[in-house]
């Protein structure tokens, strides 16, 4: 159906609607909620796909939910024990769910005010009901239709109107209008659950007097305010992620929250304080971040720099971002050069002008974990603080050695455990202070000395997770975290220390801004290579850095000057690694296998700062490992210190000591639970399940020949077969018996094999096909790749939703695995989208050098690893730890992987960011969000894709000439104008209008670029 509007029946119309576009929803209350009594959206329109993929779901946690809710839905999601829509607030699949995914796409914009639909305010409905024309005072030419409340103006017909509207009323009005005769058809009394009718209230009256009613006590209040506001949070390894969460709930427990402020203390001029030598290729990626969290401007001093890092800032400058100073320092003054600049900065008028100064060098980024990641969010969720120190996490080099022109916070996920109490120093903290503050001195670290220690009262200082600092912090001069006053949750100081081996080179060379006498050699790479964990949320706020990134770089000047700073880096990179001192120091960082930093105890500025690092093993992981364990590793950790293992050697020397270095081998040991084998497994009476199945040899005598392709099929494994079947695949049965294929079956899934030449496709079922109850069912895309590709099928089949979790589909690939089915192919293709790409992904391991194609895959839905993802929540319930649960782990057989997706759909990028290796490559198809297949087949160029993988034709650049197609796309062409319009591109967006129209006639666009063209008249006017 097309140009539908959903409209409730108790929406009374008052005039023609004829909307000029497909748009059609009105505030219920202006600027906050939509209300879903009156909807129209069009087919293509991306909040109607929002709303339907939300509602696929029927055990969500709304994105827009806030805080003591959201950590109960999340507890109840991890729990196995999700909660059901049916249990939620009311309007989460309706007015909420309508809002969000409004706001969220931009359509919004298309919004129609208050008065079309809902004058009436819930507040006002018995104004309906009273005498009089109150109602119609407040209704003015704008007005399509008038909402009447229905659900609870109808009760009060019963309770106070005898079930028939006063005749002078603006609801008696319109019955006479209409000529309708409420007393023919009286409401009847259906009082909610549990409520007499009103025949009970009078009996009741008569028997007795009606008893006094006792007010409750008042509930006390609460002493700290609630976090309401989402939370980013992070899932490390079980032992250190169970480390953390008990040293942050302890000191919850003895610690305190501020009480938010009654008058709000300004915070809209951020002002960001540091120093750089020869950093020209990473400004603007910083700037960029902090921009786009909430810096308003940054006071930099730079330091004899050799690169163009002057000029990039001073063209910066120009723009009004950035004030550079010269650093006066002296060298013989025996002062340090940051402390000089410190000094100096509180003199400068962007200084004295500034609401907050946060003071941190250029490898570091504030990453917020509230909210929307801004610095605004920060501050509501801490109570209106006046001090924040960041704790530092350390992000290691993880294995980089080439220096890219890329971001930096997209490059480098590899990082500290956020439970490390020793070495403290990767407990060190940067501070931003607010100038209600009583300090009158900033440190590198944090700011120094009270003039007054009566002022001490005004300080209103948090940690990381909006804690209060403990008392004695606020007057010394510490700035390494403590057990006390340690805190991650609500913000975090990503500190990018070594970026890649080759930059390290470079950073080495320049010598360290504050600690001139220190040299950067391998002892301070080793004590900072923290690279145990991952923590890739800064991709979440890749969009806004992006969006800040690309404006910067519009300027012509400026990315002249970041290019130029590119090739200055690169060419020290190359002239650096000509000098045998520092090409050993290279070969010393990517070929000798060092200790992560975890492991190394001593400090930088204690005594002896040259000699070797003692080792420990941290306690969390400590506990997992026998004494003999422990001795071992201790061994090799030993070794690596002294560098006598090369990376190469590593694994062998770990197989020769019995240990590991790799913490993710306890995890799985932590999350592992005892087994029984499927042969002594108790079965339900009624499930179907396959027995492990030893590998089989091909046997010439067992195989059955075809006539037209010499292909042989296995032997079925030992399964159970349900009674019946599912009546779906009767036609599957059957075609497969013809055909001298095979059809194996459980009570959950089927496997479908028609054999038709030496190429194969394993394809995989999307959770859609597998919703559908009526018709029978063939693999997914089985049309396309037999009856016009000519290819073999193995298709995998769901008849229940279990995201093929399923061991009768792991032993069946275990078995055609090991029997050697997949090697009599010349070529196998892997393929599905969605949930099909999961299990394409995921399998494909089992045909090593298989190609692979997967379209908006899914890695896991494992929440112990993706916690976020939580679109089908009943996906918890499944069992996450038996074989082929991780399709990231499962990529590095294959030979060819393509991965399509949506850059501008959250979800899915989450998953794609854990897709990793040489053989992966990303396409991106942006504006299409989850629904990429049928944009493929609408295109017309779903089969030229699939036959130039098998082939091994398709290029990225072949891939975008064919994504080319899109431009005739309708969705496609609406997404763009909504998104050119969005980014405030009135001239793209025409030429969009204007394209479409000489494609097609839209009433809509043509609207569009009428109002379009009036703006840009008036606004160049």
């Amino acid at each position: 159906m097309q140009n539908v509007i959903w409209v409730d029946a108790d929406v009374l119309c008052v005039k023609p609607w004829d909307f000029q576009d497909q748009w059609v929803f009105g505030w219920e209350k202006t600027g906050r909620l939509v209300c879903n009594a009156v909807l129209g959206l069009p087919r293509f329109s991306r909040t109607l796909q929002r709303l339907n993929a939300f509602c696929e779901n029927e055990y969500p946690i709304p994105p827009w939910a806030k805080g003591e809710e959201r950590a109960q839905l999340e507890a109840a999601h991890a729990a196995g024990n999700p909660v059901h829509v049916s249990e939620l607030k009311w309007g989460v699949w309706g007015p909420s769910a309508l809002t969000h995914f409004l706001n969220e796409t931009g359509e919004m914009a298309h919004v129609k005010p208050q008065m079309a639909f809902f004058q009436i305010s819930f507040k006002e409905r018995r104004n309906l009901l009273s005498p009089g024309y109150i109602v119609e005072k407040k209704i003015d030419d704008g007005c399509y239709g008038v909402h009447l409340w229905n659900r609870r103006l109808s009760r009060r017909l019963i309770t106070h109107e005898g079930g028939i509207p006063h005749p002078e009323s603006y609801l008696g009005r319109a019955l006479i209008r209409h000529d309708i005769d409420a007393a023919a058809a009286p409401i009847p009394d259906r009082p909610p659950e549990g409520k007499p009718t009103q025949a009970e209230l009078a009996a009741r009256a008569k028997a007795s007097s009606p008893a006094a009613k006792v007010s409750p006590p008042a509930a006390e209040p609460s002493q700290h305010p609630r976090l309401t506001m989402p939370l980013d949070q992070l899932v490390q390894s079980p032992h250190y992620q169970r480390a953390i969460d008990n040293l942050e709930l302890r000191i919850e427990t003895i610690g305190d929250r501020l009480s938010p402020l009654p008058e709000p203390i300004s915070n809209d001029n951020i002002l960001i304080l540091t120093s750089m030598k020869n950093e020209a290729p990473f400004i603007l990626e910083w700037i960029a971040y902090h921009k786009a969290i909430g810096a308003k401007h940054f006071l930099i001093y730079t330091n004899d720099c050799s690169d163009n890092t002057n000029e990039i800032l001073d063209r910066l400058a120009e723009l009004g971002l950035v004030t550079r100073v010269a650093n006066p320092w002296d060298p013989t003054s025996g002062k340090k050069p940051q402390h000089v600049a410190l000094a100096d900065a509180m003199q400068q008028p962007v200084y004295q002008a500034a609401d907050w100064v946060l003071t941190i060098d250029v490898d570091e980024f504030v990453n917020i974990h509230v909210g929307d990641g801004r610095f605004a969010d920060l501050f509501k969720a801490a109570g209106d603080p006046n001090v924040i120190s960041f704790t530092w996490k350390f992000f290691g080099n993880g294995g980089v050695a080439d220096y890219e022109d890329r971001p930096i916070t997209e490059q480098f996920t590899a990082c500290a455990p956020e439970f490390i109490p020793k070495p403290r120093l990767g407990w060190g903290f940067k501070s931003m202070l607010h100038k209600s503050a009583p300090y009158t001195k900033i440190g590198v670290h944090r700011p120094l000395k009270i003039d007054d220690e009566e002022n001490i009262s005004q300080v209103r200082w948090v940690n990381g997770s909006g804690r209060v600092m403990p008392e004695m912090l606020l007057t010394n001069n510490g700035w390494r975290s403590t057990k006390r006053s340690l805190g991650y949750r609500m913000a975090t100081l990503n500190h990018y220390v070594l970026r890649s081996a080759d930059s390290f080179l470079v950073k080495r060379d320049r010598g360290r801004i504050n600690h001139t006498e220190q040299d950067q050699g391998i002892d301070y790479w080793a004590r900072r290579n923290y690279a145990s964990e991952t923590d890739a949320r800064m991709h979440n706020r890749a969009p806004m850095m992006r969006a800040e990134l690309d404006t910067l770089m519009a300027d012509a000047k400026l990315a002249s000057l970041h290019a130029e700073a590119v090739q200055w880096h690169k060419a020290k990179i190359a002239d650096l690694k000509s000098r045998p001192e520092y090409a050993a120091l290279y070969e010393n960082l990517t070929e000798v296998a060092r200790p992560d930093a975890i492991y190394l105890t001593k400090l930088e500025d204690q005594p002896e700062a040259g000699t070797p690092a003692d080792v420990h093993i941290p306690e969390p992981e400590a506990l997992l490992l026998s004494p003999d364990q422990i001795e071992a590793k201790i061994q090799l950790l030993k070794e690596m210190v002294q560098g006598k293992i090369r990376v190469a050697d590593l694994r062998s020397r770990e197989a020769e000591l019995g240990v590991s270095m790799d913490v993710s081998d306890l995890a799985q040991k932590m999350q592992q639970t005892p087994r029984v084998a499927p042969a002594a497994t108790p079965q339900k009476p009624t499930a179907a399940r396959v027995v492990k199945v030893a590998p089989v040899a091909p046997n010439p005598s067992d195989q059955q020949r075809l006539d037209h392709a010499p292909i042989w099929l296995p032997k079925a494994p030992d399964t159970t077969a349900p009674a019946a079947g599912d009546p779906r695949f009767t036609d599957m049965r059957a075609h497969a018996a013809q055909r001298a294929g095979f059809f194996w079956e459980s009570d959950e899934n089927a496997l479908f094999f028609e054999p038709f030449g030496k190429r194969l496709v394993v394809t995989f079922d999307n959770i859609h096909v597998v919703q559908q109850k009526e018709g029978q069912r063939w693999p997914w895309g089985y049309k396309l790749l037999s009856q016009t590709l000519g290819c073999s099928v193995l298709g995998v089949i769901g008849s229940k939703r279990n995201w093929f979790r399923s061991p009768f589909v792991h032993d069946s690939f275990d078995h055609l695995r090991d029997s050697g089915f997949f090697d009599q192919f010349d070529e196998v293709l892997f393929y599905g989208a969605s949930m099909g790409a999961y299990g394409a992904l995921t399998y494909s391991q089992c045909a090593p050098g298989a190609k692979v194609f997967a379209i908006a895959p899914q890695t896991t839905l494992d929440r112990r690893l993706l916690p976020d993802d939580d679109r089908w929540g009943w996906t918890a319930r499944l069992d996450w730890d038996d074989r082929y649960a991780d399709a990231a782990e499962a990529t590095h057989l294959a030979d060819d992987m393509v991965v399509l997706y949506d850059p501008y759909f959250e979800p899915d990028v989450q998953q794609v960011d854990r897709l990793k290796g040489d053989n992966i490559r990303k396409l991106r198809m942006p504006f299409f969000g989850h629904q990429l297949p049928q944009a493929l087949v609408n295109m017309g160029i779903l089969k030229p894709i699939l036959s130039e993988i098998f082939e091994g034709r398709l290029t990225a650049q072949r891939f975008y000439q064919l994504l080319r197609a899109r431009r005739d796309l309708p969705r496609f062409q609406h997404d763009l104008l909504m998104k050119a319009e969005e980014k405030n591109h009135p001239k793209l967006a025409i030429q969009v209008c204007e394209y479409t129209l000489k494609k097609r006639d839209a009433k809509n666009i043509r609207n569009s670029l009428d109002r379009l063209r009036a703006d840009l008249a008036k606004a160049e006017g």
